[in-house]
């Protein structure tokens, strides 16, 4: 497991990520200025995953997905050879936009790759979801993922913690941190 960490991230916490066996890797925050959604900001910060060139393919996981059973199946769902795998998102209302959702995908890194998202990143400020909308243009062609890699139904925590349990899901995607509103 390798986390990426801005240099915001205190030594105590990077600590943390150590003792429980990850490699912890530095990189810059890549800021793409989103005045409609301020919260998005540094999301694209995840496209350092194309610089760790000492891997063959990455599995990339945003911070509010747990991991609900045999992480390593995904890259059996991906063809090696395939350049970005993700799972269809699931849309605001659960329409599918024909877009992939980029909290869970795997690529192969490609220096170049990231060169070009880098030169090109203020094309990414007009987006809605920076990182998500711009990596759909690039990958159209994108090899789609079952579901079960990047569950974010609309479930409450609960049931999405049971379905987690007991269910093929493998990556359950929510914004956790709403708990503190779900159950105060």
């Amino acid at each position: 497991v390798v986390v990426l960490v801005t240099p915001e991230i205190s030594p105590a916490e990077r600590a943390l990520f150590t003792q429980a066996g990850a490699i912890v890797t530095e990189v810059e925050k890549f800021t793409v200025p989103n005045p409609a959604w301020p919260a998005y900001n540094d999301v694209a910060t995840k496209l350092h995953v194309w610089t760790l060139l000492q891997y063959s393919r990455i599995v990339y996981l945003d911070s509010d997905i747990v991991v609900c059973s045999q992480p390593d199946r995904i890259l059996d769902a991906c063809p090696v050879g395939s350049t970005f795998c993700a799972v269809l998102d699931q849309g605001q209302n659960g329409e599918r936009e024909g877009f992939c959702n980029t909290g869970v995908f795997v690529v192969q890194p490609n220096m170049s790759v990231f060169q070009e998202l880098n030169a090109n990143k203020s094309a990414m400020a007009d987006l809605r979801y920076a990182d998500q909308d711009w990596l759909n243009q690039i990958y159209s062609n994108y090899t789609h993922l079952d579901d079960r890699f990047n569950e974010a139904s609309a479930l409450r925590f609960d049931n999405k913690m049971r379905q987690c349990r007991v269910g093929s899901t493998v990556f359950m995607h929510g914004k956790f941190w709403q708990l503190l509103q779900e159950f105060p």
